[in-house]
């Protein structure tokens, strides 16, 4: 219930920015979609797997403990591989010529939003999904 619960508020977000945006914006509400969806499932599984093998290969190779190294890459390395993923679906957009006539800034500004809603909504669930036992019972 949760889950839906965050998806539904994610939807809400890109839905009111693209409202705002309506009157300078091209881009479809589909794109947007999928653009969340993007965000969601390739960005975020991404982002986790370059974390997963780097502190891997960093704790192999100087024999620390990997408890160390994902403590440190937390708050040093993680942060900036995170922003690079959810920026390069935007640079691979931008690079096409057909877009980057086509689209203006609001265009970018949206896909870009939607393609962090979508990054924050896999966070938020990978964080929040484990502790689903801590939430209280109202009657």
């Amino acid at each position: 219930m949760l889950a839906l619960l965050m998806a539904f508020a994610t939807a809400c977000g890109v839905l009111q920015l693209a409202a705002l945006g309506s009157a300078t914006r091209t881009v479809r509400l589909g794109t947007l979609a999928l653009a969340v969806g993007s965000g969601l499932y390739g960005c975020a599984m991404i982002a986790v797997l370059l974390q997963f093998v780097y502190t891997r290969s960093l704790s192999a190779l100087t024999g620390r403990g990997l408890n160390d190294i994902v403590t440190i890459a937390g708050y040093t390395v993680d942060p900036v591989l995170e922003e690079l993923v959810k920026i390069t679906p935007l640079v691979v957009i931008g690079c096409r010529s057909r877009a980057r006539v086509q689209w203006r800034l609001t265009d970018h500004l949206l896909v870009g939003s939607a393609l962090g809603a979508g990054f924050g909504l896999m966070e938020a669930l990978l964080y929040y999904g484990g502790r689903s036992g801590a939430a209280l019972a109202f009657p």
